[in-house]
């Protein structure tokens, strides 16, 4: 007996609003946001690490932190213990992570694991390139290499340290890596995502 076909559908989450105007003329190329809760998968003390190693190079850089969770303190240490305390501000849990992302220059992920990644998506809908592992799932889903942000291989510190340095360093690279975001948010809009469920809807009526 032939066994039935099974199909699998996926339909993930849809991104924010797009945010309006041209919010790439107030740019700096000195601020890079992490947002997450701040728990030992989530690797923030990579992306303190290796922005660590970038500082040195670029004046004024600064990295914020929104989210919080058990390893704040350790990460709160870790700052300090690098010498930059000034450099990396720690907002903890904001409900609306919108003002800092709106002039943010570039997006860092550096979980172990990631579901779709909404987080990204909100990144992509603020204009803002994602520097990120490439871990399984969303950040591979999500990310497209020199197109709206950076894959790096999965752990790599220094290669994140010089994916960071080279996308704030390189107008061009971050313009273009700038609308591929713009056009990943646009495609993952809450005006797509009800026309994925009303295509399923109508595929199973």
């Amino acid at each position: 007996m032939a066994q039935e076909e099974k199909k699998t559908i996926v339909i993930p989450h849809a991104a924010p609003a797009l945010v309006s105007g041209n919010k790439e003329t107030i740019r700096t190329h000195k601020k890079i946001v992490a947002i997450g809760r701040l728990a030992r998968e989530k690797r923030f003390d990579h992306a303190i690490k290796a922005f660590s190693k970038i500082a040195k190079n670029l004046e004024g850089v600064t990295l914020e932190i929104v989210g919080a969770g058990p390893e704040e303190a350790n990460l709160k240490k870790l700052a300090k213990d690098l010498g930059h305390v000034d450099r990396i501000i720690f907002h903890g849990y904001l409900s609306d992570p919108q003002p800092v992302l709106e002039d943010a220059d570039i997006s860092l992920v550096t979980s172990e694991f990631e579901g779709f990644g909404l987080t990204i998506l909100e990144s992509m809908a603020s204009r803002i390139p994602v520097v990120g592992y490439a871990a399984p799932y969303g950040p591979q889903a999500l990310i497209q290499h020199g197109k709206n942000g950076l894959l790096v291989k999965d752990g790599d510190q220094e290669q994140l340290a010089g994916e960071m340095l080279r996308i704030l360093t390189n107008e061009s690279l971050w313009k273009k890596c700038v609308e591929g975001a713009k056009k990943t948010a646009k495609k993952n809009s809450e005006k797509q995502w009800r026309k994925n469920w009303l295509d399923l809807h109508k595929k199973m009526s």
